[in-house]
């Protein structure tokens, strides 16, 4: 009896290639962390993480409140790399006998370059994560070649990578953003499974406690039930086959477990939740109406004009992602998803990642206060929807040109 499988079917499994994707995107996001230091980075790196630790070892919970980021996931897997350094270091004999508290005095601001590596690594690791959950995830929403193409698209475009290496909440936040969304789509599309209802509001706590920007998720996943009922409502009685929980139901854990995750991870929200809530709607009113100051188009503002972002993305994505998306919007304005059946088969999902882009981006320049990274989190769902128009033109193009397998093979590879 045959058992095991070929090397062949081993190589194509998704899991070997989900494995092989999180070493492509782990390397360049470990290599040289320890060589150079952002400004903002260093605060978190330093005063920030090492007053959440302080306090949370003292028991004055309430004051693991820093800002209305609230970053609270940032500083825990910072802090996961001060403890592993101090742990190894202590072994190794390369720090002397010190208690905890006496290493994390040692962390100064601007940060000592022996801490850079340590207190990066845990967010590269993560990021590198989620880069393979976003692949997995794809393969079940479309298929492996948009799944591939996607992954490798985000993993090597410029500005995600450089950002999901830096001990900054922004890439972090985008992460688990696409994951929670993407989770949530197969959780609509594939059966209704627990299961990954579950990892989206998972991912979605992790995300709210990173960075607050992560609640446009919230209007996003509520669209896209209300779609999935009306839907179900339009069908004939007779056609109706419920699948797993009410849309409404799985609404409430969905937001039930990110809640749960927000409080639990929190250790301000277990003593007081109202107050820290209400800090952090304050102030992120303040901060959205205030403004940073900033260089834009050659002169200083403190209020860029909402085509801020525009430019943003155009100088900001690689060509060939711009050139892919733009593919995208314009099957899609044309009509052709509507005409090939497995563009019809996609439509549905890719608009709905269309309109989180959409409904992120009009927030982000509505808001006064702007910057490059803020843009981020519409970067992962950029990719899918290129990654979607380089797949749907691809073969047109190359049917055209009358290219031969040797140069359509060279054309996929050079996508990927």
């Amino acid at each position: 009896m045959k058992t095991g499988c070929s090397l062949e079917s081993c190589l194509r499994s998704r899991w070997f290639e989900g494995f092989a994707l999180f070493v492509i995107a782990l390397v360049p996001r470990i290599l040289g962390l320890g060589i150079f230091l952002t400004v903002d980075e260093s605060g978190w790196l330093g005063f920030h993480t090492r007053h959440f630790l302080r306090v949370i070892l003292s028991g004055d919970w309430v004051a693991t409140y820093r800002r209305y980021h609230p970053a609270v996931t940032l500083m825990w897997m910072i802090a996961v790399g001060f403890t592993l350094q101090y742990l190894i270091q202590g072994r190794m004999g390369l720090i002397g006998p010190i208690s905890f508290a006496s290493f994390l005095e040692r962390i100064a601001e601007p940060v000592d370059p022996a801490f850079l590596p340590w207190g990066r690594l845990p967010v590269a690791l993560m990021n590198s994560v989620c880069v393979v959950a976003i692949y997995l995830l794809l393969c079940k929403l479309f298929n492996r070649r948009v799944a591939l193409l996607s992954a490798a698209l985000l993993n090597f475009e410029p500005f995600y990578l450089a950002f999901s290496r830096l001990a900054l909440p922004d890439a972090l936040m985008s992460s688990l953003v696409c994951v929670s969304l993407l989770s949530f789509m197969v959780y609509l599309w594939q059966g209704r499974r627990v299961r990954y209802l579950a990892l989206s509001g998972l991912t979605f706590g992790l995300a709210l406690l990173t960075k607050s920007p992560a609640i446009l998720l919230a209007p996003v996943t509520a669209l896209l039930s209300l779609v999935a009922f009306c839907r179900f409502r339009r069908q004939p009685q007779a056609n109706r086959r419920r699948e797993g929980l009410p849309l409404f139901v799985a609404l409430l854990l969905w937001g039930g477990i990110a809640g749960v995750v927000f409080f639990a991870l929190w250790p301000a929200m277990w003593i007081a939740p109202v107050s820290t809530l209400v800090r952090m709607l304050d102030q992120a009113a303040r901060e959205a109406a205030g403004g940073w100051a900033s260089f834009f188009m050659g002169r200083f503002t403190t209020n860029p004009p909402p085509w801020f972002y525009l430019v943003v993305l155009l100088i900001r994505t690689t060509p060939l992602t711009l050139a892919g998306f733009i593919a995208f919007l314009l099957s899609l304005l044309a009509g052709n998803f509507n005409k090939a059946d497995l563009g019809l088969a996609w439509k549905g999902k890719a608009l709905a990642l269309l309109t989180y882009v959409v409904i992120f981006a009009a927030f982000m320049a509505a808001w006064a206060n702007k910057g490059d990274r803020f843009l981020l989190p519409v970067f992962p769902p950029m990719c899918i929807l290129a990654a979607l128009g380089i797949t749907y033109w691809g073969p047109m193009a190359i049917s055209q040109l009358k290219l031969s397998r040797w140069a359509e093979a060279r054309f996929w590879l050079a996508s990927i």
